[in-house]
């Protein structure tokens, strides 16, 4: 009876050793998942944009984490030697409980780190706003790009200086008034400056730009002699040059940080721009070849399109001017000017009303010009 009860205090204390290796090995895997998924959960949300995301959600991780927790949990091990199911169900139960209250992952991750979403910025007022100011530099690839089809209808009719070769021809005028737009430009791009400094970016574009433009276009629509279209070609060579350095310059200053660099490729996109709808416009156009002048057949030709392209021109020139006056001023140029009150009205036309920005950006025109003037 004695080797019984003997065996009988073993077999007992065999079993709450095994029990108790069994909590140990429980608790000791609860603790590696509990770690594994904090780490999981910490390098996940490294990123800006999954933290924004995921605020959204604060119980996403803990549900995710109950889910996991019972899939690696339900299966009972045949090494653990329990036999009792529904004890070990609720050891589960208890450790999880405890789990989820001591390592809370929604809150202090998703919450308080996370802060509030940055609103978008409302940028159309000032994309529109540069796409209208490079209307100038559209008709500065107009300008550069009308000589091509216009000469076959100039040459034998304007331009009576024609040396014929078989059945090309060529002339010594048509070749001046061609390239003498280039000492139109230099004129005005030296006196862009002075005329951006005393109009601003927008009085250049509505004052100076589109009517040299337009008067000039007019004059070369109705031009019946190569003197008059030398003098017309010169002035829109002026207004080349004050748009190459108005437009930039006005982009450059009503743009935001965030859109500087991809709204100031809009002049040169708006130059090949200008220059593609002259040569499309003169293809739709009848004129005449260049062997007009040398041909054996002279009568019944077509005159040629350019009177109206030049019309075409004169239109854009006016159109510049009616776009200009309704964009607002530069603010860099009005804060320069000490008018600090038109400065913050034109920013926020910039950026869409948002006052707050405005004022943001109108403090750093302020300490600029500040820095500026102590130079």
């Amino acid at each position: 009876m004695a080797s019984r009860a003997g065996a009988g205090r073993v077999r007992g204390r065999s079993a709450a050793a095994a029990e108790a290796a069994t909590a140990a090995s429980l608790s000791g895997r609860d603790s590696r998942f509990a770690g594994n998924l904090d780490a999981q959960a910490a390098r996940e949300l490294s990123s800006p944009a999954r933290r924004g995301v995921r605020a959204l959600v604060p119980g996403l991780f803990a549900k995710v984490g109950q889910k996991a927790y019972r899939a690696a949990n339900m299966a009972p091990s045949s090494s653990q030697g329990l036999t009792d199911e529904a004890s070990d169900e609720e050891r589960q139960s208890d450790a999880l409980k405890k789990y989820t209250e001591s390592a809370p992952l929604a809150t202090p991750l998703l919450g308080e780190d996370t802060g509030p979403m940055p609103l978008r910025e409302r940028n159309g007022v000032a994309v529109a706003c540069a796409a209208g100011a490079a209307l100038g530099a559209l008709v500065f690839g107009y300008v550069l790009g009308f000589s091509s089809p216009s000469l076959p209808g100039m040459i034998g009719r304007v331009f009576s200086d024609v040396t014929c070769s078989g059945k090309t021809a060529a002339s010594a005028t048509a070749d001046l008034w061609s390239s003498i737009v280039n000492v139109g430009c230099m004129v005005g791009a030296l006196a862009g400056a002075r005329v951006l400094d005393a109009c601003g970016r927008r009085g250049a574009l509505i004052y100076v730009a589109g009517p040299l433009y337009a008067g000039a276009w007019l004059l070369t629509a109705k031009a019946h002699d190569s003197g008059t279209l030398i003098a017309a070609r010169v002035v829109l060579g002026a207004g080349v040059g004050v748009c190459s350095v108005a437009v930039p310059v006005y982009i450059a200053e009503t743009a935001p940080v965030s859109l500087r660099g991809a709204l100031g490729a809009a002049n040169q996109l708006a130059v090949t721009i200008g220059i593609f709808l002259v040569y499309l416009f003169g293809l739709l156009e009848p004129h005449a070849s260049l062997s007009y002048a040398c041909g054996a057949k002279q009568e019944g030709m077509a005159r040629g399109a350019w009177r109206r392209l030049a019309l075409v021109g004169a239109f854009l020139g006016g159109a510049l001017s009616a776009v200009g006056s309704l964009l607002p001023e530069s603010p860099v140029w009005l804060q320069r000017r000490g008018r600090s009150a038109a400065a913050a009205d034109a920013l926020r036309r910039l950026r869409g009303g948002d006052a707050d920005r405005a004022a943001a950006e109108l403090a750093k025109l302020a300490d600029a010009s500040n820095g500026g003037d102590d130079e």
